[in-house]
């Protein structure tokens, strides 16, 4: 699903969408069923910089390899390209199909994405219980997941493979996130409610519940086989 091949000059030509993220700028490649997404080289001068590495090849290639264990039928087919920019400094292009749809808070099909939304939500529970470890001498655990903003969903198909029913897809593949488990109950959900519509709240409250009752039972009964990471500090 996920391919890395290098290239000098990757693209003929790219057209800015106008469309930013924190890492990466969208562009529109000579093939419409295609989008581009492009790594920033570098922090702006007077940009926050973010918490998570640029153009880092091994991270971004963790990332996706998360997400392809955990999530592949809901990520569109993605194709990693290092080469260079307009600019002429090495980045890293993610390449995806591009997928026909609306976001979900602005679908009609709601119910449907409800079900939907549930199925996706058991397997970030299911992929937190997996990759759970404890930094340094931490009291909880760490758990590792996807950006589950609102924002990141699209209910649609995949223009490039002609899918004929439309589906649940999430889009965004860097970076994969991170929070000690105490403060992602304590301050996560609400943060997510603020990026979905209503309908989806009760979802969201069930999913919080669900996965604080496996996770926590996990740990009570493996808790000796969680690994350790040693802290770096």
């Amino acid at each position: 699903m996920f391919k890395k091949r290098n290239s000098e000059t990757p693209f003929s030509s790219l057209e800015k969408t106008g469309k930013k993220g924190k890492y990466f700028e969208v562009k529109q490649s000579e093939n419409p069923d295609l989008i581009v997404k492009e790594m920033k080289a570098k922090w702006g001068r007077f940009e926050q910089k973010g918490v998570h590495p640029l153009n880092d090849i091994e991270r971004l290639q963790a990332d996706l390899d998360f997400l392809r264990n955990n999530f592949e039928s809901y990520i569109p087919e993605t194709s990693a390209v290092i080469g260079k920019n307009e600019d002429g400094k090495e980045v890293i292009y993610l390449i995806q199909h591009r997928i026909e749809g609306k976001g979900i808070n602005d679908v009609q099909e709601k119910d449907r994405v409800i079900n939907e939304l549930k199925a996706f939500f058991e397997k970030v529970i299911q992929a937190m219980i997996k990759n759970l470890y404890y930094y340094g001498n931490e009291k909880w655990p760490r758990v590792t997941f996807p950006d589950l903003k609102g924002w990141n969903f699209i209910y649609g198909r995949d223009a490039k493979t002609r899918e004929s029913d439309a589906r649940l897809y999430f889009i965004d593949t860097y970076p994969v996130e991170g929070s000690d488990l105490e403060d992602f109950f304590a301050r996560y959900f609400d943060l997510l409610k603020g990026t979905f519509k209503g309908v989806y709240w009760p979802v969201i409250d069930e999913f919080r519940e669900k996965a604080k009752i496996e996770i926590l039972n996990y740990i009570k009964s493996n808790k000796h086989q969680i690994r350790r990471v040693e802290s770096t500090s």
